[in-house]
């Protein structure tokens, strides 16, 4: 999405409730690109978006409408004037189960701006141990005063690809993820959120599972060839008015924030695991 100029607002300031709509949609579309470019669900659980309709419509009209996609093609993730995005289909398990983990256990955190870090981990197996990490994805996510977000997103595995700077950030990360080489088998993926429960008391904090098989993994995943741990894009949401964009202005404050965790294990071919 492009950066654009704007004049300083004359109106009224953009609600909370939209401020949340966009950070969903933004969020969407950040997940979308990730699980279609490492084939994390069937192309036909993907639809292609355009850009210009990210701000003007919510996460539940775009992923409840949609034409679905033939295939996985690299080049669908690099255009500039769209990008890919789920798409429910309420006669698979899969990725109605997927969508409801987002509605029911992320969104409510996103929205009361508790949630830190969502993890995405592509595995080569369905039990964690060895090297079965082959990498993760996380998403970081910060709050101003204002209640507007913004998004990190870093990527652990191997092959330190070129990481685009302009200012269209979600086509930085289509182009990088176009890049990367393709995961040697159909990966299973977990999902790991990371929150605060009481952001005002950083001394509170609980993990709803253990993260030992995920911490040895990733000591496995950092001692092969070829390691590297690396931001690839920094979005974030500012208001003019009615004109939301995206800006890569990586000067905003960090605050330290216990965390709380839930784990979730599925491969594309329709098995489910939970931890």
């Amino acid at each position: 999405m492009s950066k654009q100029q704007a004049a300083p607002s004359q109106g009224r300031p953009q609600s909370p409730e939209h401020d949340f709509a966009l950070c969903k949609v933004v969020f969407g579309a950040v997940l979308s690109q990730i699980l279609y470019a490492r084939h994390g669900f069937e192309s036909s659980f993907f639809q292609i978006l355009p850009l210009e309709q990210l701000a003007s419509r919510s996460f539940e009209d775009i992923v409840s409408s949609g034409s679905p996609i033939d295939s996985h093609e690299r080049e669908l993730i690099s255009d500039q004037g769209s990008t890919v995005f789920l798409r429910a289909d309420l006669r698979d398990y899969e990725i109605s189960t997927f969508l409801g983990i987002l509605t029911t256990d992320i969104f409510p955190l996103l929205e009361k701006q508790q949630l830190v870090k969502f993890r995405i981990s592509f595995l080569q197996s369905e039990t964690w141990g060895g090297d079965c990490l082959l990498e993760h994805f996380t998403l970081m996510f910060e709050y101003d005063p204002n209640g507007q977000c913004g998004i990190d997103v870093w990527r652990a595995g191997v092959g330190d690809q070129y990481i685009p700077n302009s200012t269209s950030t979600l086509w930085n990360l289509g182009d990088y993820l176009g890049r990367l080489l393709p995961l040697k088998t159909p990966p299973y993926f977990t999902l790991a959120f990371h929150a605060s429960e009481t952001p005002e008391d950083p001394s509170v904090g609980v993990w709803k599972f253990s993260r030992h098989d995920f911490e040895d993994a990733n000591l496995q995943l950092q001692q092969r060839e070829g390691y590297a741990f690396a931001r690839v894009v920094c979005l974030k949401f500012v208001f003019f008015s009615n004109t939301p964009f995206l800006c890569t202005d990586p000067k905003w404050n960090r605050t330290a924030r216990p965390q709380i965790a839930n784990c979730y294990f599925s491969q594309p071919n329709g098995t489910s695991l939970r931890s």
